[in-house]
């Protein structure tokens, strides 16, 4: 049989059932009223109206209402046989009918309730099967949680495993590139104190040979040679403290007097290449406390890469200091020559440079002085020609 064809006869069937419980209950009342059983007719009515509600639903209820209502009149009441009941029947008549009705009602809320609760134990049923499945699930998912946990521990302790160790070997790095720094530092800044002492000696040399010696001449040229072996030694041990980051010899100093110092040790270098050196300095300029041989390193510094950067063209080295806007000490070295970019002028790091013979470690140990003082170093392109280099230290 079809579905839908199950579906159309299923209201068919139902409502047969309810007839044939009427028709079965009347045949029964029928037989038993032929041998004078009295009164049983209701209750075995009632009977098959209560069974055909409780299996047809409301439908077929009410239809077996009808039919009991029916066959009641017709075979039970005054006149027999007729639709017509006497007026000493009525009460009798009326007491079945609100009875079938009573059963009927009685038995279809009882189905009703029947059939909720059935359909809650289902539901409750369906809901602790899908409990069951979610409890399941969830200590498949624990399980799962916990074997993640346990791989994410393992890798956790190779992590800091791995972290220590590169700890470790960043730490030699570090100390490998300080340790090349500081190496490629000494080279660079010892390299002029060295230079000035070798020309003194040649010129000692010079001044003894002749006939009489001048030994005066020579004296002077000893001096000299010792004065530039002092400051050698005392950049050395400026930039082993820097780099160890000991303890700095500071003390009061006048800028503008250790700019004019500097400028008399590279007089000779700047008439070398036909550099004219001009001073700017601000009368009046505060004291400051700070590394006096660490400053001249870093005014050596710039004024020798100015020397440098005109030393095809010639031009002119301007040092000048001044008051800055929130009341700093502020040196700027400036040069007419070939200038910088933008990107040049923003890399200070060690080993950078823009010339053929650099080592490029002079501004960064620059930036790295003028920074341990609490100032700022920073360079940038003129308007026209060149470069200016400028710092700035605190008054302390």
């Amino acid at each position: 049989m079809q579905p839908a064809y199950q579906g159309h006869m299923q209201p068919l069937l139902r409502y047969g059932f309810s007839v044939i419980c009427v028709a079965t209950a009347l045949g029964l009342a029928l037989i038993l009223h032929y041998y004078r059983f009295r009164d049983l007719e209701l209750p075995i009515l009632s009977l098959a109206v209560a069974v055909a509600t409780w299996y047809g639903g409301l439908g077929p209820s009410v239809l077996a209402v009808l039919l009991s209502m029916a066959a009641f009149n017709y075979f039970f009441t005054e006149p027999y046989f007729s639709f017509y009941v006497s007026r000493t029947d009525i009460p009798y008549f009326l007491t079945f009918v609100l009875w079938a009705i009573i059963v009927a009602w009685f038995s279809i809320d009882s189905r009703w309730t029947h059939e909720g609760l059935r359909q809650a134990r289902d539901r409750l049923q369906i809901e602790v099967e899908q409990r069951a499945l979610r409890e399941d699930d969830i200590s498949r998912l624990n399980q799962e949680l916990a074997k993640r946990a346990a791989e994410l521990e393992a890798t956790n302790k190779n992590l800091e495993s791995f972290a220590y160790s590169l700890e470790a070997d960043l730490a030699r790095i570090n100390r490998v590139s300080i340790m090349g720094e500081l190496a490629a530092s000494l080279a660079h800044e010892i390299k002029q104190p060295i230079a000035g002492a070798a020309a003194s000696a040649h010129a000692c040399l010079r001044w003894l040979q002749l006939k009489p010696p001048k030994t005066e001449d020579a004296r002077g040229s000893v001096s000299r040679i010792l004065n530039d072996l002092d400051r050698a030694s005392d950049i050395i041990d400026r930039n082993v403290s820097l780099y160890a980051r000991g303890a700095t010899q500071r003390e009061l100093i006048d800028l503008n007097e250790i700019i004019r110092l500097t400028v008399v040790l590279l007089q000779n270098s700047a008439k070398r290449y036909s550099i004219s050196v001009r001073t700017e300095l601000a009368l009046g300029l505060p004291t400051t406390t700070a590394d006096r041989v660490q400053l001249q390193q870093v005014l050596t510094n710039l004024m020798f890469n100015g020397i440098e950067a005109m030393q095809d063209t010639g031009g002119e080295l301007t040092v000048a200091s001044r008051r800055s806007e929130d009341g700093q000490l502020l040196i700027s070295v400036s040069d007419s020559g070939k200038g910088l970019s933008i990107d040049d002028a923003e890399r200070f790091e060690a080993f950078y440079t823009t010339k053929p013979q650099g080592n490029g470690i002079g501004l960064s140990i620059s930036r790295r002085i003028i920074e341990s003082h609490g100032g700022r170093l920073w360079a940038g392109p003129n308007t026209g020609r060149g470069a200016t280099f400028q710092f700035v230290l605190p008054l302390t």
